[in-house]
């Protein structure tokens, strides 16, 4: 049994960073199911990026959610389907889900972790068409067909992921529907009626004769709608059953782009982001992060070589840190290193053996990793700007890293970020090491050195450590 004791809480001021009308708090003990939500970015005063827990409980007049809001520092994994029973302050809000500030919880049951699972093989994905009562979505059956399953390469879901994964996972599946809601587009909200959505969408398919329970995985197909109301989808993570819900008409250019997005979520990868630290490479804090700047869009989706991966020009595949934690990178193609030494890069995505990806650990307790691998414009990346293919890259990712976001609500995850290592500027990226140049991080005295190719074409790269 897991038991957090978390002490006094109190509710700042900052609640009001979330539009929370605050009407007599009160403490309440209650029993019920996590729902682990991945956030895209909202409109103001909605929850920002990152990993949000839904807590829902049998009332007297039916079920009840909130929106839970750990302290500070605390850090946690929970899966979706997670049976828990908390203490906390109860703050109602105007609109949508209450905040319920978690003073105590105790698991009372685990769930399985479909994220973990959905790796390897073929994953089969029930689709559902679902409309408002008032709005319907533009896309056909073949439309959803293509974009999710049929169309080749970077022009579906499968197409994407057969080619990231190198053949190691497909998706297949039936489209259903359509089946329209009760809520109306105009009175609705992503943030808060997902859940209710997908709970009515089930009931109507299951009346039509669909076994849905006979499904781990759901995607709800819905019309494109403000982006004051919905992104263009947000997805769950873990539990018994993975849900995606995707809000894109746009079925021949950012359909595909957004369900291989929120897919990616469902299998736990979070987004990547760009690092800006001005004339530096890289900043002087106990995490490289700090005293830096975030460049991109919304300083979240700017690491257009990643889970985002929408680059400059089009789609591309996903970076070497994100591509080894969903399985896909062998861990022959891999190497860690401790200490100095001359190493001979293939292209990440080669279909061949070859080294693919250093990863250098900083070699203390943060977990902390320098990643470093070799992207080329051919193939899933025919896409790439020429600033990511001129020489090595340089991903960092951080482990156990944790945000405070607004209202004290605690986003722990693992996090990766492209390292402006070619030439820093502030507010632009230089990803790719020029040859002949030399990344370096003077705080934790490690370089990255491009001395050029190899007579066979491999990309020759020096890794320095306390100024070797």
């Amino acid at each position: 049994m897991f038991i957090l004791r978390c002490g006094t809480l109190f509710v700042a001021a900052g609640l009001f960073l979330l539009g929370l009308s605050l009407r007599s708090p009160h403490l309440t003990e209650r029993t019920g199911e996590l729902t682990v939500f991945h956030g895209e970015d909202g409109p103001a005063g909605q929850p920002f990026t990152g990993r949000q827990y839904v807590f829902t409980t049998q009332e007297a007049d039916g079920f009840t959610s909130y929106d839970l809001h750990f302290p500070e520092g605390y850090r946690t994994r929970l899966p979706s389907g997670t049976q828990v029973s908390l203490r906390g302050t109860v703050v109602e809000r105007d609109k949508g889900r209450s905040l319920l500030r978690v003073e105590d919880l105790v698991v009372e049951a685990g769930a399985p972790n479909p994220s973990a699972q959905a790796r390897r093989g073929v994953e089969e994905i029930l689709v559902l068409r679902v409309d408002f009562a008032n709005i319907t979505s533009s896309l056909t059956e073949a439309d959803i067909q293509g974009a999710v399953f049929n169309n080749a390469g970077l022009g579906s879901l499968n197409g994407y992921y057969r080619l990231v994964s190198q053949g190691a996972l497909t998706f297949e599946g039936p489209v259903e529907g359509v089946f329209t809601l009760t809520a109306t587009a105009d009175t609705s909200n992503c943030w808060t009626d997902t859940m209710a959505w997908a709970k009515e969408a089930d009931a109507l398919a299951r009346a039509a004769g669909i076994e849905v329970d006979a499904y781990r995985w759901v995607m709800y197909i819905m019309p494109e709608i403000s982006t004051t109301i919905c992104p263009r989808g947000t997805s769950t993570e873990g539990g018994p059953v993975l849900r995606t819900w995707i809000f894109n008409e746009n079925a021949t250019t950012t359909l595909p782009h957004t369900l291989w997005h929120e897919v990616g979520h469902n299998l736990g990868l979070r987004h990547a982001r760009n690092l800006d630290c001005g004339f530096e490479a890289i900043g002087p804090g106990v995490f490289p992060t700090q005293q830096c700047n975030w460049v991109g869009v919304e300083n979240e989706y700017g690491g257009y070589d990643g889970m985002n991966a929408f680059s400059t020009t089009g789609l591309v595949g996903m970076n070497a840190p994100h591509k080894a934690e969903l399985g896909f990178l062998d861990e022959a193609d891999q190497i860690t290193v401790t200490e100095g030494g001359t190493y001979l890069l293939v292209p990440l995505y080669d279909p061949g053996p070859g080294l693919k990806m250093i990863n250098i650990s900083f070699g203390d307790d943060s977990n902390r990793t320098y990643h470093i691998s070799r992207r080329l414009a051919r193939g899933i990346d025919v896409n790439l700007p020429p600033e990511m293919t001129l020489g090595p890259v340089v991903n960092y990712t951080a482990e156990n890293y944790s945000e405070v976001g607004p209202g004290g609500m605690v986003y722990w995850d693992t996090w990766t970020w492209l390292v402006n290592a070619g030439g820093p500027t502030p507010g632009g990226m230089q990803p790719a090491i020029a040859e002949g140049a030399t990344f370096e991080d003077p705080y934790r005295r490690i370089s990255v050195t491009f001395d050029g190719f190899s007579q066979n074409k491999m990309m020759q790269v020096t890794i320095g450590f306390g100024g070797q």
